[in-house]
């Protein structure tokens, strides 16, 4: 055998090596996706399937929801609104009143389509259960009323956390997750409570009463479990609690006037109040309102989907929790 045929049966052999090799580590590679795939926190999803269940940490899960692409009805014009004061109160308003209300919802003027993307949502607000597996496997600062008796049922919307701290969560949860998890746009938020038809309600534009939401502290003393008012009190799309028990953190912004929101209604996603670094001054919008918002003008109109609420990020209080989106 001359030096060349030694020379071309050695270059034979490493390519045939190399090959073997990248094919070998094509096959550890797949088998490594695989088995990350099974034992991922998430199954493979169907595409008529509209609920999943992500897993966190051992025994504790977050239910999420399909939000199917398309537009939507996104606020409420004053026209509508108009009618909606007529229809509910029948008279029972001064024409001074129903001037003052119109300016009260004017942030949520005007109603149009706005087109969204395929997201998933939390069926519920994020409970005390879930929260404590991110506090026991951080270092995060737990809420101050963790502990209390109250709130012992695991199964209750975690409150007093700051828009941080539901920042703080998502993040967490995405880093164990290895999942899209973040907080809600407004417009998402409304999406999911209340479908593509523009209805006052989750449930529709029937009159709310004790039966569908709690709006309710004053005489229960506390919030309620999540879901305890399903199915009737769920949105089109099966989300509990878009309404009542606790305010929920959205990423939206509304500016540093708490009068006159910088970002108007018409959702424009890419103007700037999806800026997650916008300082501590500046208003973060939260939606669905709270038990504790029974008094004021009525029941009717403090739980309109539609109802914008506003608090500085740091602000933490015993009615306002969150809840997360997921993005495939």
């Amino acid at each position: 055998m001359t030096k060349n045929d030694i020379r071309k049966s050695i270059t034979s052999k490493k390519i045939t090596d190399l090959t073997s090799l990248g094919t070998d580590l094509a096959e550890r590679g797949l088998a490594l996706a695989n088995k990350l795939g099974k034992d991922s926190t998430l199954k493979s999803i169907d595409k008529g399937q509209n609920e999943i269940s992500l897993t966190l940490s051992p025994g504790v899960e977050m239910v999420f929801v399909r939000i199917t692409a398309g537009p939507f009805l996104l606020g409420i014009s004053e026209k509508k609104y108009l009618q909606f004061l007529v229809q509910y109160f029948k008279g029972k308003l001064y024409e001074s009143l129903y001037k003052m209300e119109l300016g009260i919802m004017k942030p949520s003027f005007p109603q149009h389509k706005f087109h969204l993307d395929e997201y998933w949502i939390s069926k519920y607000p994020v409970t005390y259960r879930i929260y404590k597996a991110f506090i026991s496997n951080t270092d995060h600062s737990k809420p101050l009323n963790i502990n209390d008796k109250v709130v012992d049922n695991n199964s209750h919307p975690v409150v007093d956390v700051s828009w941080y701290d539901a920042r703080a969560f998502c993040k967490w949860a995405r880093e164990v997750s290895n999942r899209r998890i973040r907080l809600p746009t407004e417009s998402e938020w409304e999406k999911a409570a209340r479908g593509v038809d523009g209805r006052y309600y989750p449930w529709g534009n029937q009159k709310p009463d004790d039966s569908l939401f709690n709006y309710n502290y004053f005489t229960l003393k506390t919030t309620t479990p999540v879901g305890n008012y399903s199915p009737a009190g769920d949105s089109p799309y099966g989300c509990a609690d878009m309404i009542g028990n606790v305010w929920q953190w959205t990423s939206s912004l509304w500016g540093a006037n708490f009068l006159i929101p910088k970002y108007k209604y018409r959702s424009e996603e890419q103007d700037g109040r999806e800026n997650l670094d916008a300082g501590g001054d500046v208003y973060r919008i939260v939606r669905g309102g709270s038990s504790l918002d029974r008094s004021m003008m009525s029941v009717e109109r403090n739980f309109l989907v539609f109802n914008r609420g506003k608090y500085l990020p740091d602000f933490i209080n015993g009615d306002i929790g969150f809840r997360c989106v997921l993005t495939m």
